[in-house]
């Protein structure tokens, strides 16, 4: 009864909040490991050979991951925010952010190699998700340490095939980040997802993979025509600096959207639409929408 009544403010309206059982249970063994509130960094953090053979190991997925990750956090206007991606086991691979916010993070343990696991830094949302292998939203008060009570985090598993492959995580300051970029934080796992599904399989690397594909997947989709992986594959592309808005354009007159079915669907003004396919005509170097699609299909298919 005490631990219910310990968490039962967490009853709120954020999405995929953590369960009160997993909170206790994640508290005793974290008490149990010898965790202590006033610890200030992960018990473990890899260096030297071990960091080194980690970071090779995941060296695929970082490829695929950090350009979504940089492009996506380039968007972000509060710059406070933390993207980070560890392997199946919590170990950071990746972190984007500001430097000031990876040097603050660096302070506290939060770097290449640091281990996110319960019986290394107590609870927080990758020990949460590693334990329900689901999404989870963390509030910064529910942290076991108090060194990482300063965030509030959203972590995703990421899966191939439905083989677990690692997790995403999203920490920032301000709770109203987790209401408003959950739903980006999907967007982004399904990208990571696809792409790194397509280089394994263009790479011929799938047939060696330790798991079996998902027989469920029709084997005729191919993800150049998933809207996640065009999404993607433009705002990953280095010289392409177009806008999220700009993205959605280009991908309704990609599917044959007429030009009034777009204007329907975005909910647009006329002129809004024009200006918007003038600063996608100057960014592509091009003068029709023909000669757009036609730069498009270039990005995608190369």
């Amino acid at each position: 009864m005490e631990n219910i009544e310990k968490f039962n403010y967490l009853q709120g309206s954020i999405p995929f909040r953590g369960k009160i059982d997993t909170l206790t249970k994640l508290e005793t063994f974290s008490i149990n490991e010898g965790i202590t509130v006033e610890q200030e960094k992960p018990k473990i953090i890899l260096q030297d050979n071990t960091l080194y053979q980690l970071l090779s190991e995941n060296r695929l997925l970082t490829s695929i991951s950090r350009p979504i990750l940089n492009k996506t956090f380039n968007y972000f206007a509060d710059k406070t925010i933390l993207l980070f991606l560890t392997d199946t086991n919590g170990f950071i691979i990746d972190l984007v952010s500001s430097p000031e916010i990876i040097l603050s993070c660096f302070n506290i343990g939060i770097m290449l190699g640091s281990c996110m696991n319960y019986s290394s830094f107590g609870t927080n949302s990758i020990s949460m998700a590693m334990h329900d292998n689901s999404p989870i939203t963390l509030l910064a008060e529910e942290h076991y340490c108090n060194n990482l009570k300063i965030f509030n985090c959203f972590a995703i598993p990421l899966r191939i095939d439905n083989q677990l492959v690692g997790f995403l995580n999203l920490s920032s300051r301000e709770t109203k980040d987790l209401l408003d970029l959950t739903s980006q934080v999907f967007l982004l796992a399904d990208l990571i997802e696809i792409h790194f599904k397509y280089s394994l399989e263009k790479n011929n690397h799938i047939n060696n993979l330790p798991y079996e594909k998902d027989t469920t997947i029709d084997d005729k989709h191919h993800p150049l025509e998933d809207k996640i992986y065009f999404y993607g594959k433009i705002m990953t592309h280095s010289k392409l600096n177009v806008t999220i808005r700009e993205i959605e354009i280009l991908y309704l007159l990609h599917i044959k959207k007429k030009s009034d079915q777009i204007i329907t669907q975005l909910a647009i003004s006329k002129n809004t639409f024009k200006t918007h396919l003038k600063n996608i005509y100057q960014k592509l170097g091009v003068c029709s929408i023909n000669d757009c699609l036609s730069q498009i299909n270039i990005l995608l298919y190369n």
